[in-house]
This record gives C-alpha cells, structure tokens and sequence, in this order.
C-alpha cells in the first residue's frame, strides 16, 4: 500500500506543478489581449463554472465507467484547454468558452485522484491521512510550479506560447504515467453498481445542516479568487515589471514561505 501511495502523491505533486506552470505569466499574458478589466474577472468565473459542470458530470460518470480513462481524459481536455487558450485568442467570446472547457476538464483530477486514495486501502485512519496529505502536496507542486513557470519567463528568452507549450506537454506526460501507473488500481463497475449509480441522490435532499457549510465554502472560495487572482493583477498595473514573479513578491513566494514556516512550526 505505501508504495502506491508514494506513486499516487508522485503523481499528484507533478499534476500541481502543470496546472500552475502558466500562472505567474496569466496575468500580463490577459493584459498582452488588449481586453477590457470586465474580462479578465469573467475568465475565472467561466473557469470556475466549468468547474462546478465537470464535477458533476465526471461524478456522474464514474459510477459507470472505469476512472483512469476518465482522469487521462481530463487532464488531456485540459491540455487542450490550455492550449486554445494561448494559441486562439482573437475572439474574446472564444476564449471564454476555452476558459470553460478548461475549468470543466480539470474538475477530473481535481477529484478522482482523491477517489483512488480513497480505495488504496480499507484502514480508515491510513486513507485519511493519505487524502489530507494531498491538498499540501497540490499547495507544494503549484508553488514549485509558479517558480519553474516564473523563471523560465523571466529569465530565458521564452514566450507566452512556450510556457503554453511547456505546460501542455507536461500535462501530455502526466496523463500518459497516470494511465500506466493507475490503470491495474481501476476496478471496473458491476451491473449491479451501475444500476445502483443510476438512483443518485439529489442535492437538493440533502441534510439542510450542510446548508451553512456550503454557503461559507462558497464566500471562502469568492475571497480566495478575489485575493489572489486580482492581486496579480494589481502588482503589475502599480508599476512591478515582470521580475515581480520571482523575486520575492510573487504568490508563488508567499505560499513557498508559509509553506516552510508551516514546516518550522510542525
């Protein structure tokens, strides 16, 4: 069991790194469109959406198929995603629907990597630690990736389309190792669990308890978009160049140094 956990966090830290490659250079890369401020808040929401419609669906859909096709196939839609993103960006109502795709493609790893820790093994105390363990991964590998992302940027004569191109790649791979690693961990679904799948319960009869935690789920997830996505915005729009992604006043920065400082503490 610790082996497949070791290869699973492997997986999950180099999947955090891919996501946030293009990060530290989305910011001037929207301002380099020449596009109003209205858009630049409306990219997140749509990528957000996207999100909430992707969990949905590939929940919907791993109840009757098997989930490493799934995942490779999300983490290929969005490469794909990421890829119109900076190679197609005339038409602002196109890039939106790229946001979307996007968002929605990405909400398959953002949960089934969670799901196969959660099958690893039946000891319950081991399968919890093992899922907290991957949200400080994710946090560590999408710092590590602001950095790579950042210097390749900053200090190398590379473009935005090839930190686009880099990170597509990366997100090529990792889908590639995910298949090969995860697909003897894939139980396929019996008759009797598909049929089963099909009775899914409605959000709406949900304990009314969960109500309240739902709500401040959302104001958090609000809060966090607004103060961190913007605040990259506004470093720049004050006058840093872009050596502010990696010379000490980058989010990448921030969340490296509470990182240690956790790690100090513990």
């Amino acid at each position: 069991m610790k082996k497949k956990a070791y290869i699973l966090i492997a997986l999950y830290f180099i999947y955090g790194i891919s996501v946030s490659l293009i990060h530290p250079v989305t910011p001037e890369y929207v301002i380099s469109l020449h596009l109003s401020d209205f858009f630049y808040g409306i990219f997140f929401s749509m990528m957000a959406l996207g999100m909430f419609a992707g969990s949905w669906f590939f929940g919907w859909m791993s109840k009757r198929f098997k989930r490493t096709p799934l995942l490779c196939l999300g983490i290929l839609g969005y490469a794909l995603g990421q890829a119109l993103f900076g190679f197609i960006n005339t038409i602002p109502i196109l890039i939106l629907v790229w946001r979307f795709f996007g968002g929605f493609c990405v909400a398959a790893p953002w949960a089934f990597y969670a799901t196969f820790a959660n099958d690893l093994t039946t000891n319950n105390n081991a399968r919890d630690r093992l899922i907290l363990m991957l949200a400080p991964i994710e946090i560590i590998g999408e710092a590590a990736g602001y950095k790579i992302g950042g210097f390749l940027y900053s200090n190398t004569p590379l473009s935005f389309r090839h930190i686009f191109i880099i990170q597509v790649s990366f997100l090529i791979l990792l889908s590639l190792s995910t298949f090969l690693v995860l697909r003897k961990e894939d139980i396929a679904k019996s008759k009797s669990d598909r049929e089963n799948a099909v009775k899914t319960k409605n959000a709406f009869s949900l304990n009314k308890m969960l109500i309240p935690f739902f709500g401040i789920i959302a104001l958090t997830t609000i809060s966090t978009i607004m103060t961190t996505k913007y605040a990259e915005k506004y470093i720049i729009e004050i006058g840093f160049n872009r050596a502010i992604f990696i010379d000490g006043y980058s989010p990448d920065n921030i969340v490296t140094e509470n990182i240690n400082n956790i790690i100090i503490d513990i």
